[in-house]
């Protein structure tokens, strides 16, 4: 894609089965969005890289496209994509004018990315962004001080984010804020989550919500920030393989059936 583009627009690039590669000059690369559903459905797309300029990236842009082919329901997935590489600001660096701070919801959902390094400059992972990425069994997420920027990273985390995956330990950082139903539902394999303790003044709790851990059935650990957790959800272990979990201080409501079907 030559460095004069600006926009790749919506399902631009759906349905190509067979768009093994695509080229960007990530540092000289002018493009600055990516749209809804623009490689949707390309089965044959291993890897992607992310240029510096890109300021939003589209709802299911790299998600499954659903289809029908004589009447029948067909489903095409990203599945080959193993490798996303977004644009990295090094510590202590400076981070220039606009850039991408939102993965939209089902962005990746379905593909068969492997591991997930997230900058700092990723704030919010929209519902489903990485729902049933069945091969996926790393995300890290940066933080720290850039530049004039203190204590970036990811604050808001969607519905199912992480569902069906291959996860298998999870560290979410301080910077954390709000953290939605259901994120790591059905990830069979994850075996030990922990949030590190929130460092914001004035002090605020948050809930840990809705059926978080719900048929997480290899489940060990769990470990909650102390005096930094208000509210434990819904069916928060439900059908989980947990044994032992220690309510952490500050805690002041435990929901229904939070424990319920868990191995307690």
């Amino acid at each position: 894609i030559p460095n004069s583009v600006t926009t790749i627009g919506d399902n631009a690039f759906r349905g190509c089965f067979n768009l093994s590669a695509v080229s960007i000059d990530v540092e000289n690369s002018n493009l600055e969005s990516i749209g809804e559903g623009a490689f949707m459905g390309a089965k044959a797309l291993t890897e992607i890289s992310i240029p510096k300029k890109v300021k939003t990236i589209g709802k299911n842009a790299f998600g499954t496209y659903k289809y029908n082919v004589g009447g029948v329901s067909v489903e095409a997935k990203c599945e080959k994509l193993k490798s996303v590489k977004f644009y990295e600001v090094k510590v202590g660096g400076t981070i220039e004018g606009a850039i991408i701070d939102t993965i939209k919801e089902g962005t990746f959902e379905g593909s068969g990315l492997m591991s997930i390094d997230l900058p700092v400059y990723i704030t919010t992972i929209e519902a489903a962004a990485f729902k049933n990425c069945k091969d996926l069994e790393k995300v890290n997420f940066q933080m720290g001080e850039f530049g004039r920027i203190a204590e970036l990273g990811i604050k808001k985390l969607g519905k199912n984010v992480f569902e069906g995956t291959s996860l298998k330990t999870v560290t979410i950082p301080r910077t954390i804020e709000e953290i939605s139903e259901y994120m790591f539902k059905d990830c069979k394999k994850l075996e030990k989550v922990e949030i590190n303790e929130l460092n914001r003044l004035p002090r605020k709790s948050i809930t840990i919500n809705q059926g978080m851990f719900f048929g997480c059935t290899s489940l060990k650990e769990v470990k909650l920030p102390e005096n930094n957790v208000g509210t434990l959800g819904v069916k928060l272990f439900e059908k989980s393989g947990l044994k032992k979990f220690v309510i952490p201080d500050g805690v002041i409501t435990i929901e229904g059936e939070a424990f319920t079907g868990s191995s307690i």
